[in-house]
């Protein structure tokens, strides 16, 4: 009987470690912002040209951890495309029983660096905060090319097809 125990506190430990490990954000930025912890990325890394994902943001309280709620009224965030300058500022909405857990969904269409600014308030703190992705420094990963995925043929990106309309 004690040779069993000894495997089964260690399959727990284990067990343990995995579903924490499993659940915590790889690919994300975490940063002081006043009493709040933000944790910030792609909601899908890595995060491939054409495919639906959207910015990915947490929101908790510092001391004591927990999740802040309704935030998506108060709070926006402007995403660029470092090396074209575009730019567009995108509503936050919840996450579907995920506490202080937010989104705002795109469909990135050009690989590269990407800036996410969250702006707007928490309760009576301004908030002007800005993450990069990698290739700027930050710590989430940049927008890659989505050729190497496509099979069985490789269609052609929408800047592609956009650049070939322009120049007919």
């Amino acid at each position: 009987l004690r040779t069993l125990r000894i495997p089964l506190v260690w399959f727990s430990v284990v067990l343990i470690a995995v579903v924490s490990l499993a659940t915590t954000a790889y690919g994300h930025e975490r940063r002081a912002v006043g009493p709040y912890r933000f944790v910030v990325g792609f909601l899908t890394e890595p995060a491939f040209e054409g495919l639906k994902n959207g910015v990915d943001l947490r929101v908790l309280q510092a001391d004591p951890e927990a999740p802040v709620e309704g935030l998506q009224d108060t709070l926006q965030v402007e995403v660029t495309h470092v090396s074209s300058t575009v730019r567009k500022n995108l509503k936050l909405r919840t996450i579907y029983r995920d506490a202080g857990h937010y989104t705002a969904d795109l469909i990135p269409t050009a690989p590269g660096q990407y800036r996410f600014r969250f702006f707007g308030n928490i309760q009576e703190l301004a908030v002007q905060e800005t993450f990069d992705s990698k290739s700027g420094g930050g710590q989430f990963d940049d927008v890659e090319s989505s050729v190497d995925l496509q099979f069985p043929v490789r269609l052609p990106e929408i800047r592609e097809m956009a650049n070939a309309l322009r120049g007919a």
